[in-house]
């Protein structure tokens, strides 16, 4: 048989800086996660997020450890719709348990969205994992 070549990326999805607002909005696949870092006091990273008709759970978790034991967690996250209205807000999951990861789950009509992560703190600096993922 003939052989052929398939183009393989192997590593991690890490975010490209600039996306700090939604026209450098770095794009994240719905069922993708990527790895990102807030890496100076006010970093806000956004991502745009293109999906059919569904409900979508967007999270963020710390790198290292699960959500309440990471090392580098406390995010807000929100996400906007066409013409950047916001349609939901999470800050920590649950402060009281030490759960300091972000969930917003949302049914969406077909189309881009924006999801936005920042500090809880402005001085929180860190890394963590942004996935979207279909249902809730």
């Amino acid at each position: 048989g003939a052989e052929t070549a398939a183009p393989v990326t192997i590593g991690i999805p890490r975010e490209a800086e600039p996306n700090d607002h939604a026209g450098t909005a770095e794009r994240l696949p719905a069922g993708g996660w990527v790895l990102a870092e807030r890496d100076h006091p006010g970093d806000v990273d956004v991502f745009a997020v293109t999906v059919p008709a569904g409900t979508y759970t967007f999270e963020t978790a710390g790198v290292l450890g699960s959500c309440g034991l990471a090392l580098e967690e406390d995010t807000e996250l929100w996400v906007t719709g066409p013409g950047g209205r916001e349609l939901a807000r999470s800050g920590d999951v649950d402060a009281a348990r030490l759960d300091f990861c972000s969930r917003v789950t949302l049914t969406l009509a077909a189309g881009t969205y924006h999801v936005s992560v920042r500090g809880v703190s402005t001085a929180w600096l860190g890394r963590y994992v942004l996935q979207v993922r279909a249902g809730g």
